[in-house]
């Protein structure tokens, strides 16, 4: 199984945009992440297409030396946006890896950590209210 093919999509949600990064196998298999693109941090794309050249036709099952390889390549500049884009290569590899053994990819990682995550909505709304004329006439709300 080799990475045949990455590409990555920019999705309008209304009030900003989410990236996410879709490899995809000469088997078929496809792996997908997310990753923080867009104005917050520019460039993440880029190098994800930068390291597209370096990695399609490796095995992505071997996570572990897709990672190596691509720290060797950045060492001398190694930032935080060259390792965003390494996760989400990375991240879609591991999604790939758990498809082709048949597991979530949590077992990848020994399993769940937790069954169930508390959460809550800390915005009330916020954001709603800031972009009212996208959600009364885009969305009818």
């Amino acid at each position: 199984m080799r990475i045949a093919k990455i590409e990555d999509f920019v999705v309008d949600a209304g009030w900003r945009t989410n990236s996410f990064l879709k490899v995809t196998t000469d088997e078929g298999l496809v792996g997908w992440s997310e990753y923080v693109g867009g104005w917050l941090i520019m460039g993440v794309t880029d190098l994800i297409h930068r390291f597209a050249d370096i990695v399609i036709g490796m095995d992505p099952r071997e996570v572990g030396r897709i990672t190596s390889t691509l720290q060797a390549v950045t060492r001398a500049a190694s930032s935080a946006i060259y390792r965003q884009a390494m996760a989400a290569i990375e991240n879609a590899c591991l999604d790939i890896k758990a498809k082709a053994l048949g597991v979530p990819v949590y077992r990848l990682f020994g399993g769940p950590f937790r069954e169930k995550i508390p959460v809550y909505w800390s915005h009330c709304g916020s954001i709603r209210v800031q972009r009212a004329d996208y959600f009364e006439k885009e969305l009818g709300i």
